[in-house]
């Protein structure tokens, strides 16, 4: 059995009606998969009758509401209600081609020791986002891979590792990740909150631990979704600027948050090192967008104020446990 979940927060009503449409008119046999759609505090509420294309074909399907703020309590609220051996995240504003499961479902059968995959999200056809914009799509849930199958037993930043958007994970992976949460609180800092918080790095740590459970992780090409980005909002320079922040932010924390050693060592160089970064770091972004260049700068800056972060408090608890 699979479960498609699916979190949303207000969803727009017509987009949502085609998602649901699309999960709707899967290849795959009705009995093989089941729907469970996380209301993640919507004001208003997501109206129970937004399932019924789901019912007209068959197809066991529930609503839920978490009235806890954020795509991290509303995950771990899908993966309580979920029963299957596979749980699919589906965006609310992801579109599914009619053999999306029926392909991952293949997938997961040739490959039983991994504990999640995905593929591609590309724009939604017609969409045309301005040159300046393009750097950006990656930290906005556009992807395109390789073009080949990937698949690595390797903790960090890899090519495999999948989107939440469309990801396959394992129930296994799926119960380590609420584990996690329950022992650590550092877990809820990461991931979206309402509409202003713009925290990330959630797919991230779901997706290792797939290894903390002995599974790999995969990237499968042949998978792939359309996202529908909202180009009026989250194409404006100033969000833009706020994310990649946050970005930098969130990557350090998941990092921490993992035990990892930290990617970005430069930060702790000397003067003169550091000087020599920021010059490429600038000239790199410049070569891409004007645009990019402040945002890759804003990622940095944010990387480097939780670096710092933790050390103060580190060193607030190593005087408090002395």
């Amino acid at each position: 059995m699979i479960d498609v979940c699916i979190c949303a927060l207000d969803p727009e009503p017509g987009l949502f009606g085609r998602v649901l449409e699309a999960v709707a008119h899967q290849s795959l046999p009705r009995g093989a998969f089941a729907v469970v759609v996380v209301d993640n505090a919507s004001s208003p509420a997501i109206d129970p009758r937004v399932l019924q294309p789901l019912g007209a074909h068959g197809i066991s399907a529930q609503l839920w509401h978490e009235p806890q703020p954020g795509l991290q309590h509303a995950r771990l609220a899908a993966t309580r209600r979920a029963v299957g051996e596979w749980l699919v995240w589906v965006d609310a504003d992801n579109v599914l081609p009619p053999t999306y499961l029926q392909t991952g479902a293949q997938f997961a059968r040739e490959h039983p020791g991994v504990g999640c995959f995905g593929g591609d999200a590309v724009l939604a056809p017609g969409v045309e986002p301005k040159r300046w914009m393009l750097p950006f799509l990656p930290y906005l849930g556009i992807r395109a891979g390789e073009g080949r199958v990937l698949v690595t037993r390797e903790a960090g930043w890899t090519a495999a590792e999948p989107l939440g958007a469309g990801a396959w994970v394992h129930r296994t992976v799926a119960a380590e990740y609420a584990a996690f949460a329950a022992r650590d609180p550092r877990f809820f800092a990461l991931g979206r909150t309402g509409h202003a918080g713009l925290a990330s790095c959630d797919d991230s740590l779901m997706m290792r631990c797939a290894f903390r459970v002995g599974r790999a992780c995969a990237y499968v090409p042949t998978l792939r979704l359309y996202h529908h980005i909202d180009l009026g909002r989250r194409t404006r320079f100033v969000y833009l600027i706020r994310l990649m922040y946050a970005y930098g932010v969130s990557h350090v924390a998941l990092e921490q948050l993992l035990g990892d050693p930290p990617s970005l060592p430069r930060y702790r160089r000397s003067s003169p090192g550091a000087a020599r970064w920021w010059r490429w770091l600038a000239h790199r972004g410049i070569q891409q967008s004007l645009a990019f260049s402040v945002g890759f700068i804003a990622y940095c800056l944010g990387a480097r104020v939780q670096q710092r972060r933790h050390r103060r408090l580190s060193g607030r608890h190593s005087v408090s446990g002395a």
